[in-house]
């Protein structure tokens, strides 16, 4: 491991995505600006697309954690819902049932439930990942859903976040209802030399780097060159670059130690004709519209009070005022099973010895204990099994499958911390736009506000690495169906 060589006290170039390491560089803060803005001033469908890797999971993150306190989130990473399953989805993930509805008692649900929060001054939104995956009629049904509104605004917003292909699905023309309701279009552009060398430095020095400047200018712009500006690759270029450089012994990377990087990463499809059929004239009108958007996010409020019309006979209930709802990445389990004992080949029937010479069997050999992260797993499963799908658990952090050891540090700070429980740590082994990942939970508690209640109780170490998640149960199980579907 490189850390102590670069003097750094963490792994600067991970690809999951930590908001504690968000670059606002690069024309993302101001993306990030505009959809805020957006949401609070009631658009309706906002749409944000960039290519494999550019960085919309964390933009996704971020946004969720900008938001006010007066704003619920639903977060869908599944792409694969049908069209007979998204409200259902959406309901349960904000506590309006457990059991599937149909659809019209689940759309009627959902109307009463957004005028009982628009009458409280509150806002939902939905985030859908992975868009473009979606089938056309579950992006009818997400039409569908914005014609909820009252005679001033939407009673709910939606975020699509997806690839490029989101744009050619949009296009065709049995969609075109759907196109015609998004109010604003982001796009999230490849980085070039200055925002990547921006870039690099930055997550050098958030990872403890103390020196100057760890890549120049030149690199940054061969690292462009061999990543197509993609965070994703650039992450593992420079992780690999770092490597080649500690295995050389040298304190700063050289042109060769990127050429020795980049030639292990094996970009073969580094983008380029895709790129330039439509990202120079896409990135103009969203770099134009998020400045605009930034300008009038300044003189907007954190939070306000939203008008009420047509909601006066809805009467808000007095239960405890209802926080943010944070956001719940869906996790796709995976199974672990120890394969079938081979049968044992035939042997020769021994030859007799003499009675004298026999000696006793020996005693069977015992089973190899299963290691800690393998017992932390069946442990979760268990569990899993055995909750009902209102169970809540709080995620701390996804860790790249590729670096157990890592975990395995991390779980054992976890028990030994006296304010935590040893025994209500949970593993899941799960993708994440598309790479193996371990994700650690914490807890079970009956429901959202009990889960919210805990998050504020979480020792300090733990609250400065926040903003963190809400899981359900039955969401887990709902994507671990679709995944091995």
């Amino acid at each position: 491991m490189y850390l102590q060589h670069y003097g750094l006290t963490e792994l600067p170039f991970r690809i999951v995505p930590d908001t504690r390491l968000f670059f606002d560089g690069g024309q993302r803060g101001d993306v990030l600006a505009g959809l805020r803005y957006a949401i609070l001033s009631g658009e309706g469908i906002v749409k944000v697309v960039g290519e494999v890797g550019s960085g919309k999971t964390m933009l996704c993150r971020m946004l969720e954690s900008r938001l006010p306190d007066s704003v619920d989130g639903v977060y869908i990473a599944n792409p694969g819902i049908s069209a007979d399953t998204i409200l259902n989805v959406i309901a349960f993930e904000l506590g309006l049932t457990e059991q599937p509805l149909s659809k019209l008692e689940v759309m009627q649900q959902l109307q009463d439930y957004l005028l009982q929060q628009h009458a409280r001054g509150r806002r939902v939104v939905v985030f859908i990942e992975e868009a473009q995956g979606m089938p056309l009629a579950t992006l009818e049904e997400i039409r569908l859903l914005s014609n909820l509104e009252t005679e001033q605004e939407k009673l709910l917003q939606i975020v699509l976040f997806g690839q490029p292909e989101l744009d050619d699905n949009l296009a065709r023309h049995e969609i075109r209802q759907l196109r015609e309701r998004i109010t604003h279009h982001f796009y999230l552009c490849p980085f070039d030399a200055k925002a990547a060398h921006a870039y690099l430095n930055f997550r050098t020095r958030m990872a403890g780097y103390k020196g100057t400047d760890m890549f120049s200018l030149r690199q940054a712009r061969q690292m462009v060159q061999a990543s197509g500006g993609l965070l994703r690759r650039i992450n593992l270029l420079a992780d690999k670059t770092l490597l080649a450089c500690y295995a050389a012994g040298k304190t700063k990377p050289t042109a060769q130690h990127i050429r020795m990087a980049a030639a292990d990463c094996h970009f073969d499809d580094v983008p380029g004709q895709r790129e330039q059929r439509w990202w120079p004239k896409l990135a103009l009108v969203s770099v134009v519209l998020a400045a605009v958007l930034l300008a009038l996010y300044h003189w907007l409020p954190a939070s306000r009070t939203l008008p009420i019309a047509n909601a006066a006979s809805v009467t808000p209930s007095a239960a405890q005022p209802v926080r943010r709802v944070p956001v719940s990445l869906p996790v796709t389990q995976v199974s672990y099973q120890l394969a079938p004992a081979a049968s044992p080949k035939p042997e020769s029937e021994p030859k007799p010895e003499p009675a004298a010479k026999s000696t006793p069997e020996p005693a069977p050999l015992a089973a190899a204990p299963a290691s800690p992260l393998q017992a932390r797993l069946q442990q979760t499963r268990q569990w899993l099994a055995g909750q009902p799908g209102q169970q809540r658990s709080i995620q701390l952090i996804s860790i790249s499958a590729n670096r157990p050891a890592m975990l395995e540090q991390y779980i054992e700070q976890l028990a030994a911390h006296p304010a935590l429980a040893a025994d209500a740590i949970f593993v899941y082994a799960s993708h994440l736009q598309g790479k193996a990942v371990y994700s650690v939970l914490y807890g079970q508690y009956p429901s959202r506000s009990a889960a919210r209640q805990a998050m504020a109780q979480l020792p300090p170490f733990l609250q400065q690495q926040g903003p963190y998640l809400v899981r359900s149960v039955q969401g887990i199980r709902d994507e671990i169906a679709a995944t091995q579907g």
